[in-house]
């Protein structure tokens, strides 16, 4: 098998990737026309961390933890942070922007690797960053109106939280041996946990819950009167 080869299902695992994740955020945003952004986020991680212990186990990969205070701040920047911020710029955001924004991840690595690893970017990535910085404005548009700035400031923060998190995973892999599913499974579970009481301390679920009830109720009296008798 040559490389070209070799190459093409990671090639087709991508395109399917990001065809998925850019369907997420379609989804994401409907989502919040019947529940509030922490309560969502908070499912959202519940499942996913259960998911993740149980391919662990299934793997019959250690259950134990990574080094702590690490895997605290990656998970509370990562599965935390980061989830938390874009789903609230998603109540008054659109997907595509707010995406567009959150993705703003790679330009935090560079800043955040440069403070925390020593990895000062070179010309050519200079080059390339401002590059990069000029088709993402001309991409975002930010002369248009799409979302509020309080929406666009919350998924530029998640990007930031992205990009630290990426960051500190790459210091702890240098620092310790550990597996990346056994990582992303805690660190999961960390920023879970931070989730879960960010939901239990704003209530939300019933005051949309009733809105959207209400709604449902409206359309059908409406459908209702338009029909014939």
């Amino acid at each position: 098998m040559n490389e070209a080869s070799a190459r093409r299902p990671a090639l087709l695992a991508l395109g399917l990737m990001s065809l998925i994740w850019s369907l997420n955020w379609i989804v994401m945003k409907r989502a919040m026309l019947y529940i509030g952004p922490f309560d969502f986020s908070a499912l959202r991680t519940a499942a996913g961390t259960t998911l993740l212990f149980a391919l662990l186990w299934w793997r019959g990969e250690s259950l134990a933890p990574p080094p702590w205070r690490d895997s605290i701040l990656i998970g509370v920047a990562q599965t935390g942070a980061f989830q938390l911020l874009v789903q609230l710029s998603l109540v008054e955001g659109g997907a595509g922007k707010m995406a567009l924004l959150a993705y703003t991840m790679p330009f935090w690595v560079i800043a955040f690797a440069w403070m925390l690893l020593g990895e000062r970017p070179g010309p050519r990535q200079w080059a390339c960053f401002g590059l990069a910085a000029a088709g993402l404005v001309l991409v975002m548009e930010p002369w248009r109106e799409i979302g509020s700035l309080h929406s666009c400031l919350l998924a530029l923060a998640g990007g930031g939280c992205w990009g630290l998190a990426t960051v500190l995973t790459k210091r702890l892999f240098q620092r310790a041996a550990i597996t990346p599913l056994r990582l992303t499974a805690w660190q999961a579970l960390f920023g879970t946990i931070v989730v879960v009481i960010g939901a239990l301390s704003i209530p939300e679920r019933a005051q949309r819950g009733a809105a959207w009830a209400l709604g449902v109720c409206r359309r059908r009296s409406a459908l209702a009167v338009q029909l014939p008798t």
